[in-house]
């Protein structure tokens, strides 16, 4: 038992090394376009402190970057926020499971002219890990300039095997002996009422057994004027909600499983949990919170600062993770207004038999890609074209529900490049095709190709016409056996576009009303009525849309109309699908919702078309914890027979892994 905790103390440990090497790809990347720790001499730029802790930088993902920045923002700000709203007044910093981060040289610095205001004022106690304070303090006694804002050591008469500097402790303490941190926190004199402290825990409390984490919350909240700033994973639509799952088992195949977070797994749970816990004033948010609340100057250089088409997996992280901010000081004025409960969300559940198979099929691995397309031909067949894997994809695969088996369409001819995020659309048997789509964000294609069946029986490819502008995360529907509408995407061309392949051109339909350009808004055709609807989609300013528009489309005219429309938080998605399962009804399925972390009972909803009810179809109970999938960049077609097949698809989930979807047959009655 010794061994296996030990064990586990090392993997909790080891999180330090992997998150310290996010936050140095964010100082080294962002720093200049965001103006980070500019040195009080301009000419010297930004100061870097994470340096000194990571011995060779790696690049991070756009997802995990931003991700990271906004994780370390959310801190700093808030630190700010405090240290501003106390001017004059000495404060204390207690990091509660600190790792390597460098927060404390990062506000102490005398040449760091955000910290000109605050000289004299701050002091830190690092407490981590006894084997982790030790490495820390080599590294600090290595590197001058850390050295010169820290100044001399001295053993710490306070702290039983610590150091202290003038403004710095390091306290080698575990966290996990809670009888041990209140005689530290005790002989800190934190009791002190004219001195504010602020305690830091960014995930580390997630770790330890619940009761454990509670009574360090709550030895903390005896201290008077004390501040508690919490960053914590959440579980907001239970442990089986994919994302979820995927993060849970990173975390217990590494040996670091999340202790803390089942009985804490919602803003309210969190809420109540600080309150129970002391802090009396606490303002919960997810860090979507966070995000929007950052000024659109800051986004735009953000934006600015590498390519990012990564929305969908951004939003999943930010639903997963809890800031909070909590004070047991009734007469701070906390940043904000608490944050109870999530928007309550109206809406009526319709009890339906649902039969859900998955489904066997010859050579999967070939499914597992994100953002390609597919469509189904007439003769049931269906078409999966592109994607992403490990890296963009090029080739085309033949898929035959009916035998479950899988094909690579072998290409005679030249084809289009690898890409992700375009549109494959069938409009006959023999005849489908392709628009637009993307290498990587910063190279958007601009092409149409038509996928022609010969004589022999082999498709081929043949490029056919240039777009007017780049098009990719768009949607495309036939309109009838030669045309096909294009709708939005991230472009900067009409809202909509008309290919007739017959005559090899593309036309701009008239449009009557309006009908905003959106990017990864699902849109479904049904030809019979020439109506069509268009759900959701993000627009130029990032924010979701959450609209429902019904349009008609006039053939003779190449006119749209704009029919009726309708808002409603379940229809705030991005890279949902949708399909008419008959004339008047729509279902939609997935995507990322900007409101709410889509569950077992939003995922799924249906509109009918005659009095726009929306109905949620509640997944049962057994087929969302038998690894559901994680619906974006999938793929949602209705075969003759009525069946729905959803397939394809996938995210990475932030630094905890890729999640890849198989095949599932869907019958609703």
């Amino acid at each position: 038992m010794q061994k296996q905790r030990k064990n586990g103390e090392v993997a909790i440990q080891a999180t330090n090394s992997s998150s310290i090497v996010c936050k140095r790809s964010v100082e080294r990347f962002y720093s200049q376009a965001l103006d980070m720790n500019l040195n009080v001499d301009q000419s010297k730029g930004c100061i870097e402190y994470f340096k000194y802790f990571v011995p060779k930088t790696i690049r991070c993902t756009p997802c995990i970057n931003r991700g990271y920045w906004l994780r370390m923002h959310a801190v700093k700000s808030t630190i700010d926020f405090i240290v501003k709203q106390t001017q004059g007044e000495e404060l204390v910093i207690v990091n509660l499971g600190c790792g390597f981060d460098p927060l404390p040289f990062q506000l102490l610095d005398p040449e760091n002219r955000q910290n000109e205001k605050n000289m004299g004022r701050l002091s830190f106690l690092d407490i981590d890990y006894p084997d982790l304070i030790a490495h820390k303090k080599r590294i600090i006694d290595a590197a001058p300039k850390l050295k010169t804002i820290m100044g001399s050591w001295n053993v710490s008469p306070r702290v039983t095997g610590g150091f202290e500097a003038q403004n710095y402790a390091l306290a080698p303490y575990d966290l996990n002996d809670t009888d041990n941190f209140d005689v530290l926190i005790n002989a800190c004199n934190l009791q002190d009422a004219s001195v504010v402290k602020i305690f830091v825990s960014e995930v580390s409390l997630a770790y330890m057994k619940s009761t454990k984490a509670d009574t360090i919350i709550e030895i903390c909240s005896r201290q008077p004027r004390s501040h508690f700033i919490i960053l914590e994973p959440l579980l907001p639509a239970g442990p089986c909600e994919p994302f979820s799952r995927q993060m849970l088992q990173h975390f217990r195949s590494n040996n670091t499983p999340l202790q803390s977070v089942s009985l804490n797994s919602t803003l309210s749970a969190q809420h109540e949990r600080f309150q129970r816990c002391g802090f009396h004033f606490t303002n919960m948010k997810n860090m979507i919170d966070v995000w929007n609340s950052l000024p659109s100057g800051t986004k735009k250089k953000i934006d600015a600062i590498e390519p990012f088409d990564e929305y969908e997996e951004f939003l999943l992280f930010c639903h997963h993770y809890v800031f909070g901010h909590s004070t047991n000081d009734r007469y701070f004025p906390m940043k904000g207004l608490p944050v109870l409960k999530r928007q309550a969300v109206e809406k009526m559940s319709l009890l339906c038999h649902m039969h859900l198979k998955s489904l066997m099929v010859d050579k999967l691995n070939l499914l597992q890609r994100k953002f390609g397309s597919s469509t189904l031909l007439p003769s049931g067949q269906i078409l999966y074209s592109h994607g992403c894997y490990a890296s963009r994809l090029s080739d085309t695969l033949l898929i035959d529900p009916a035998s479950n088996r899988v094909e690579v369409v072998s290409s005679v001819s030249h084809q289009p490049s690898a890409r992700m995020c375009h549109t494959l659309t069938a409009l006959n048997d023999e005849l489908c095709v392709l628009v637009g789509g993307r290498g990587s964000p910063n190279k958007a294609c601009d092409d149409i190709w038509v996928l022609r069946k010969t004589e022999q029986r082999q498709w081929v490819y043949e490029k056919v016409l240039d777009l007017p502008e780049s098009r990719y995360r768009h949607s495309s529907c036939a309109i009838d056996d030669e045309r096909v509408l294009i709708y939005g995407g991230q472009t900067a061309g009409d809202a909509f576009l008309v290919y007739d392949s017959g005559k090899n051109e593309l036309s701009v339909p008239i449009i009557d009303g309006e009908i905003p350009s959106l990017a990864s808004a699902p849109m479904t055709y049904d030809q019979p009525s020439n109506t069509g609807v268009i759900v959701g989609g993000v627009g130029k300013d990032q924010h979701i849309d959450g609209c429902f528009r019904s349009f008609h489309y006039d053939k003779c005219l190449n006119k749209i109309t704009l029919t009726q429309e309708f808002s409603h938080p379940l229809m705030k998605r991005c890279g949902a699908k949708a399909l008419h399962t008959s004339s008047d009804t729509i279902l939609i399925m997935g995507g990322t919702n900007s409101c709410m972390l889509l569950d077992r009972e939003t995922t799924m909803i249906e509109v009918n078309l005659r009095d726009n009810q929306l109905t949620t179809k509640a997944i049962p109970e057994q087929y969302w914890q038998a690894d559901f999938p994680l619906l974006v960049g999938f793929e949602m077609l209705q075969c003759l027979d009525s069946t729905i097949h959803i397939f394809g698809g996938g995210a990475v989930c932030y630094g905890f892994g890729s999640v890849w979807n198989g095949w599932l047959k869907l019958k609703i009655t």
